[in-house]
């Protein structure tokens, strides 16, 4: 695998991560809307409960029961919005960890760019190089026929 396609490869995934926390963001934006929902579910519950507890002694332990369910869908609700939190703390630490990824692409990309110009470069020379030596070789050949 090229330094190229590895650069795209962990370009193409870091995309996928950005579209995957994009979709989690999306995913707790409607938890909030169901939230909201519950919260008014709670509220309806609350006027159900002082209508039982004119009608009959018995439902008196059901409203027990009901309360208690509020007090957990409470506590749900504060997990749900402790979890919230966690999840944008966690979506901030992946865009500074993807940042620095950014930034380490570009400079492999600078210092690509510079090896790929120098070796380029040393081509060049090598092949002037091999011109003079081929000339110093005829020369010296030359010069032996002479002498010799």
């Amino acid at each position: 695998m090229t330094q190229e396609e590895f650069q795209k490869t962990v370009l193409n995934e870091l995309k996928g991560l950005r579209e995957d926390v994009t979709g989690l963001k999306e995913g707790v934006g409607g938890l909030k809307g169901d939230v909201g929902g519950l919260k008014e579910d709670v509220a309806g519950l609350k006027g159900d409960v002082r209508a039982l507890k004119e009608e009959q002694k018995q439902l008196i332990s059901r409203v027990g029961a009901l309360e208690k369910g509020q007090k957990e869908l409470t506590s749900k609700v504060g997990a749900l919005e402790k979890g919230q939190k966690e999840l944008t703390r966690k979506v901030d630490i992946m865009d500074k960890k993807i940042d620095i990824i950014y930034d380490q692409i570009a400079c492999l990309t600078e210092f690509k760019e510079k090896i790929t110009k120098d070796i380029e470069t040393n081509k060049a020379d090598n092949e002037v190089l091999k011109e003079m030596v081929a000339r110093h070789e005829i020369e010296i050949k030359s010069l032996e026929k002479r002498i010799g």
